[in-house]
């Protein structure tokens, strides 16, 4: 157990897990949610007007969710995939258990053939100056969010 990538809070009493993050001049992060198998979830809620680098999209916590986070500088960095194991015994997030499922960094490449997808995300993401919009959910695209890509 260690530090969680991105801390669960309560929303009307359920855990929930925010897609966020985008990068600043020379470097940035991200964090993006994805199912059991790497495959883009709808989200709980969108904010409607996104915050340059803030938080992008709610979602319920889970059984099967897997936090993708990613950090990097001046085109370097690490993609870790994580996997929470307890999401339903506790509505407490300190009591929640997380364990690293996969990561990239220089010169090691371990992400797991079904979360490239979610890991290109999140380094896109981590790229994406000033990003103000999620990059990795399952919604369809409305004429009133022409802003919105990556879905």
């Amino acid at each position: 157990m260690f530090i969680l990538p991105n801390h669960p809070c309560l929303i009307n009493g359920q855990l929930t897990v925010r897609e966020e993050g985008g990068a600043e001049s020379n470097s940035g992060h991200a964090v993006v949610i994805c199912g059991q198998h790497g495959e883009p979830i709808k989200p709980l809620s969108i904010p409607d007007r996104g915050v340059s680098l803030g938080v992008h999209a709610t979602f319920l916590l889970e059984v099967g969710i897997h936090i993708v986070e990613c950090k990097q500088r001046r085109g370097e960095g690490t993609v870790v995939v994580y996997r929470v194991d307890n999401p339903k015994s506790s509505t407490e997030p300190e009591c929640l258990e997380w364990h690293e499922v996969c990561r990239y960094q220089e010169g090691v490449d371990d992400i797991l053939d079904e979360f490239k997808a979610a890991a290109q995300a999140a380094w896109d993401k981590a790229g994406h100056y000033h990003c103000r919009e999620p990059h990795y959910i399952n919604a369809p695209v409305t004429a009133e969010e022409p802003r919105r890509r990556g879905w």
